[in-house]
């Protein structure tokens, strides 16, 4: 599932513009507290100067000090209750992990000796 939203990254980035740009619409929010909202809530710093120099407003700023701490909680909340939501088994997979990293660096000493042979 991690791979899934790695892969999609950019189509949930462009949801999220136009997401930002009806609901802006719909509550007759100024464009620079609507840029700068969506700047705070992808907690995006050059967003933020990239908002401010377009809009040429200090609106801009007030949107990203509304929306950043959100941004913040809601990454934590994710990544806290993630292994949950996706029904990850986190131990079998640090296990498997471990098991990969010890395949990969006996294959690695292999062809070290390999090499050194020869």
């Amino acid at each position: 599932m991690y791979e899934y939203l790695q892969s999609h990254q950019v189509i949930l980035l462009f949801l999220g513009g136009i997401l930002n740009i009806i609901l802006s619409k719909m509550l007759n929010l100024d464009t620079a507290i609507s840029a700068g909202l969506f700047a705070g809530a992808l907690t995006s710093t050059p967003g933020l100067a990239a908002a401010q120099e377009a809009t040429q407003s200090p609106h801009t700023s007030t949107g990203y000090g509304i929306a950043s701490p959100a941004g913040v909680i809601s990454v934590r909340l994710f990544i806290k209750f993630m292994p949950d939501i996706f029904k990850s088994k986190t131990e079998q997979e640090e296990i498997e992990g471990k098991n990969q990293i010890i395949k990969n660096t006996t294959q690695m000493m292999l062809w070290t000796k390999i090499i050194i042979l020869f």
